[in-house]
């Protein structure tokens, strides 16, 4: 790494290992498809990475942030095709679990009136996802509310404990 040189980029953090992993952090987001924050021929993203830090187009802050990393348009359509064909096919294996049931329902015996309840033949992978949410909802609601009564428990129990500490320190001072 010749530029920009090493001398130039050391005011920039704490000291040269903070530099490193500044550095390093950086060419991981250009590598996962962040955009580049300037204008470069170079290919390294290490080298891109220390000029954008050169440039002061990035900053090195203590503790933990979550900042926003725009990515290329590219990264982020295969992203969303890759998810939007996980999410088609797990309904598609929704709805052949739930043809198997059903088969295997009618093998045993179960009467068509029992089977048209649960949506029968016309079962399709639409009504496969509709149930599915339907349940994500559900399991929602309740972790939220087992979440919540969880909080409640634990604010009755702190405020329990808060009289005790008081009628300790009283009985300190009384002595």
């Amino acid at each position: 790494m010749n530029y920009p040189p090493l001398e130039k980029l050391l005011p920039k953090a704490e000291n040269r290992y903070v530099l490193a992993m500044l550095a390093a952090k950086r060419a991981r987001q250009i590598v996962d498809g962040a955009n580049p924050l300037v204008d470069s021929k170079v290919p390294n993203p290490v080298t891109l990475s220390c000029e954008e830090l050169g440039e002061d187009k990035i900053q090195y802050r203590t503790g933990i942030h979550e900042p926003f990393i725009p990515l290329r348009p590219e990264i982020e359509a295969k992203r969303l095709a890759a998810a939007l064909e996980d999410k088609e096919k797990r309904a598609a294996e929704l709805a052949e679990e739930t043809r198997r049931i059903i088969e295997r329902d009618q093998r045993l015996g179960m009467k068509d009136s029992e089977l048209a309840e649960l949506g029968g033949e016309s079962f399709t992978s639409d009504d496969a996802a509709a149930l599915a949410r339907k349940l994500i909802m559900a399991v929602e609601a309740q972790d939220e509310a087992e979440r919540l009564a969880a909080e409640r428990k634990e604010e009755s129990e702190s405020q329990q404990a808060a009289p005790d500490k008081i009628d300790a320190e009283l009985t300190v001072e009384s002595d």
